[in-house]
């Protein structure tokens, strides 16, 4: 367990507030992509359902995972934020969803382990 996450690290405490938000509404873009049946291929439209069940608790696991293991939940949560993207290209509403929430993940890691780092240092002066 890293350091920064035994104290809970303000990355970890954002990571978990965007994921723990976007788990809602990857729930209601696969109810989206059911109520349009814009599944690919032969695909049954409950597989849309089935998607953002399973974004949901992908989601919401990764923001747990952040207690544990810092660096893997920041590695798993980017791998969703592309998987959310690539659902944009059944419902091109969801390219929002990616544009605002893509953003705040970036935005959030980025300022936090900045700021994590400061924090670090001013610890050890």
């Amino acid at each position: 367990m890293s350091e920064g996450a035994k104290r809970g690290s303000l990355t970890a405490k954002l990571g978990s507030i965007v994921l723990g938000l976007e788990a809602l509404i990857v729930f209601l873009a696969g109810l989206t992509i059911y109520g349009l049946d814009a599944t690919p291929g032969n695909l049954p439209a409950w597989w849309g359902v089935v998607w953002g069940i399973v974004m949901m608790l992908l989601m919401s696991f990764t923001a747990g995972l952040f207690r544990r293991n810092e660096k893997a939940a920041i590695w798993l949560g980017s791998i969703l934020q592309g998987v959310v993207a690539l659902a944009g290209f059944l419902v091109p509403a969801i390219f929002l969803v990616t544009l605002i929430f893509g953003g705040m993940w970036w935005y959030c890691m980025a300022t936090g382990q900045r700021l994590d780092r400061a924090d670090e240092s001013r610890a050890t002066n």
